[in-house]
């Protein structure tokens, strides 16, 4: 009996003496799933952060940006609607695409005007202009003509002018027709003149009317005929002689009219005795026009 008690307790320390620590099995690893970003169309923005394998739950926040000339417009696949912020639950394999669309410009429309017709033209003509273009048009006068000034949406006299398109726009290019070619004058011409005047300022003192009248122009003559008379019967009746003191340098107009200004010599004072004379050209002959 003894022999058995001793067995079994002999049994027991053995089986204590190999039992150790239970053993433990580590957690099996958090899984992960793959978040592919997509554009469309390709080249109309971009998403951040990109395509790539994050662990189950995580939160991923996406931000679509468009490219230049692009708005974004909404997410398609796993990420519904059209903000472009949103963030993402990681609990599967998730496919986003953003999509972007094509910004469409304001256009304004330009509007040429010539006046007159005929008168020249404006280069570029008018058009369609996106909102906030500048645009620049020159005016080139026809044969004849010469710019003159800008009118409407335009302003200045320079023939080329840039306009800002920030709303509709009308313009108006002004032309006006070349003034004649000036006429040739010539020495002789001047020479001429001073003759007529010379005989002019001799009938004058003559009192002869009819030479100082022929002396005018025609129709100087019939506008003037009576002053003139008046005047050269009043200098008879003083007996006074007018004779020219000076001669200031001719000057010759644009229009070929020579103007000629004499200082008189006057037997009494006056505040100013430089009178000045318009002669014209007719018919070969030079005659006081004014």
């Amino acid at each position: 009996m003894k022999g058995i008690l001793l067995s079994v307790l002999a049994s027991g320390i053995l089986i204590l003496s190999g039992c150790g620590e239970p053993t433990v099995e580590p957690p099996p690893p958090p899984a992960t799933y793959t978040l592919n970003a997509d554009i469309s169309p390709s080249g109309g923005g971009s998403v951040s952060p990109a395509s790539g394998e994050y662990e189950e739950g995580t939160e991923v926040t996406v931000t679509a940006t468009p490219a230049s000339g692009y708005t974004f417009d909404y997410w398609g696949g796993s990420a519904p609607g059209s903000v472009a912020t949103t963030t993402i639950i990681m609990d599967s394999d998730k496919s986003i695409t953003a999509h972007f669309a094509i910004v469409k410009a304001t256009t304004c429309s330009l509007s040429v005007n010539v006046s007159p017709s005929g008168g020249g033209s404006v280069s570029p003509a008018e058009g369609e202009y996106e909102e906030g273009a500048e645009v620049t048009v020159t005016a080139t006068p026809a044969s004849d003509y010469t710019f003159y000034y800008w009118g409407g949406d335009a302003s200045g006299s320079r023939d080329t002018t840039t306009i800002t398109m920030e709303s509709d726009r009308s313009i108006t290019a002004h032309f006006a027709s070349k003034p004649p070619p000036k006429p040739a004058v010539t020495q002789e011409d001047v020479d001429a003149v001073r003759q007529t005047l010379l005989e002019y300022w001799d009938a004058r003192n003559s009192y002869d009317e009819e030479r100082v009248l022929a002396c005018y122009e025609e129709s100087f003559r019939q506008e003037r005929e009576e002053e003139v008379k008046s005047q050269i019967s009043q200098q008879k009746m003083a007996r006074i002689k007018i004779e020219v003191e000076e001669e200031a340098e001719p000057v010759i107009t644009d229009e070929g009219i020579i103007e000629i200004r004499l200082k008189l010599d006057l037997p009494f004072p006056i505040p100013d005795r430089h009178v000045t004379y318009y002669m014209v050209k007719v018919d070969g002959e030079w005659k006081i026009g004014g």
